[in-house]
Formats: C-alpha cells, sequence, structure tokens
C-alpha cells in the first residue's frame, strides 16, 4: 500500500471536508450579512443620509464645496501638524458653507450614519474578542 503524500495542512485533505465547512460556514454568515446590509439600508438614520446628501447634490456647486470642506477636515486629521488651530482656521474659511442649514443637516446626517457603522464594527470586534 503507498503512503499517502497529503500534507496535513491541505485544507482539501480527507475529501475536501474542512473546505466544506468553510465554504458553509461563509454562506451561512453571508445570509446572516445580508440581513444586517437590509436593516442598515431600511434604518431612518440612513435614510435620512441619502435625503440629506440628495438635497446638497441637488444645490448646483454646494456638494463640491461640501466635499473639498471634508476632504480638507480629513487631512488636517491624519496630519501631525497643531490640530486646533489648524481646525479653527479650517472653519474660518468654510465658516459660510458650515452657516449654510443644508449643508449643517447633511454633515449631521453624515456623523450619525457613520456612528452607526462605527458601532456596528465595534460591537462586531468586541463580541469575537477579535484582538
Amino acid at each position: 500500500m503507498e503512503k499517502d503524500q497529503t500534507s496535513s495542512y491541505d485544507i482539501t485533505y480527507n475529501h475536501g471536508s474542512l473546505l466544506s465547512k468553510v465554504v458553509f460556514c461563509m454562506y451561512e454568515i453571508e445570509k446572516e450579512l445580508e440581513i444586517l446590509v437590509d436593516a442598515v439600508l431600511r434604518s431612518e438614520i440612513y435614510r435620512e443620509y441619502l435625503r440629506q446628501k440628495e438635497n446638497v447634490k441637488s444645490k448646483p456647486g454646494l456638494k463640491e464645496q461640501v466635499d473639498d470642506f471634508r476632504q480638507r477636515n480629513y487631512e488636517l486629521q491624519q496630519s501631525w501638524e497643531n490640530g486646533f488651530d489648524k481646525m479653527d482656521e479650517l472653519e474660518k474659511q468654510f465658516e459660510e458653507l458650515l452657516d449654510n442649514p443644508d449643508v449643517s443637516a447633511f454633515l449631521d446626517a453624515e456623523v450619525a450614519f457613520c456612528r452607526m457603522i462605527q458601532h456596528i464594527n465595534s460591537r462586531l470586534v468586541e463580541d469575537i474578542k477579535f484582538e
């Protein structure tokens, strides 16, 4: 009788049983993930975010100004420079834009949506004890 040449770390060994388990597990996770995604899409937080985004996009040039502010804000948050002085400077530069009620409503809705996604991610990582 020939000695089996299959290595012990081969996931297809034993008629693919481990591979089959992985595929089945991912299928189950995908089904549950679809439920989560559907819940997010139906949430009032997400729907408000979409309404506010469409409102800002409907005003010529406004979405571009908001995106410029968001990009500069992101870059500032990622830099090592003195944040408070630079943040004040950025807010003064975009003061008129930030005083626009449509922009405020959009940014508030975006923050609420981001917090919801952060909460989902944090809960997932914490509950599975992922380090």
